[in-house]
This record gives structure tokens, C-alpha cells and sequence, in this order.
């Protein structure tokens, strides 16, 4: 099955709007992952929770992947709605690791040691 982060990639690869995304992204889930790794050894056992916000970045990921792949079959989809989609996915990824980093890092210090 190829996921999302895939997608993108290979968009990325053919010198599609999502070289930005990827590499955005790529640095959104490093952060996240680390910071899942660290919580799960100093705090607790970690029970993956998706935000509303992460939730919404995975639909404008999709969304973004489904018009780039149209706009190869038909060529008059406007630059404008290509380039608000983009700034879309670029915002709720960083939207996305702020969300996370906040409500993880708040959650590790109430139960952590301070």
C-alpha cells in the first residue's frame, strides 16, 4: 500500500509542489518520533493519540496528492488553488508538530519528574 509520506516522495521526486512539503514534513515526524521515543522511556508507555490537527494534516496531505496527480491528466487547474493547497499542507504540518510538541510536552510534565 503506498502511504501518504510516500506519495509525496515520489511527487517530490518528479519535481512536483511537494519537494517543500517533504521536507517539512520529513522534519515534523523526526521531531514527533523523538519525542514519542522520549516520553515512552522517561515518562510512560506511550498511547498514540491523533490530534484533531494531525487528522486534518493527513486529509490536506491527501487532498494535496490527489490534485497534483489530476493536474497530470488535466492542465487547467488553476496555479492559485495548487499554491493554496501547498501553503495548506505546509501550515497544518507545522501546526501539526507545534500541537503535538505542546500537548506531549505539557502531558510529560504534570506526570514526569520536574
Amino acid at each position: 500500500m503506498l502511504t501518504v509520506p510516500r506519495l509525496v516522495v515520489n511527487l517530490a521526486r518528479t519535481g512536483n509542489r511537494g519537494a517543500r512539503c517533504m521536507n517539512i514534513d520529513f522534519l515534523d515526524r523526526t521531531v514527533i518520533v523523538t519525542g514519542a521515543v522520549v516520553y515512552h522511556m522517561r515518562i510512560e508507555q506511550l498511547e498514540a493519540e491523533p490530534s484533531l490537527v494531525s487528522k486534518l494534516n493527513t486529509f490536506a496531505q491527501i487532498l494535496l496528492v490527489l490534485v497534483v496527480m489530476f493536474s497530470r491528466l488535466f492542465e487547467n487547474i488553476p496555479v492559485f488553488w495548487m499554491d493554496a493547497l501547498t501553503y495548506s499542507v505546509l501550515i497544518t504540518i507545522v501546526w501539526s508538530g507545534f500541537d503535538y510538541v505542546w500537548t506531549w510536552g505539557r502531558r510529560a510534565w504534570t506526570r514526569g519528574e520536574h
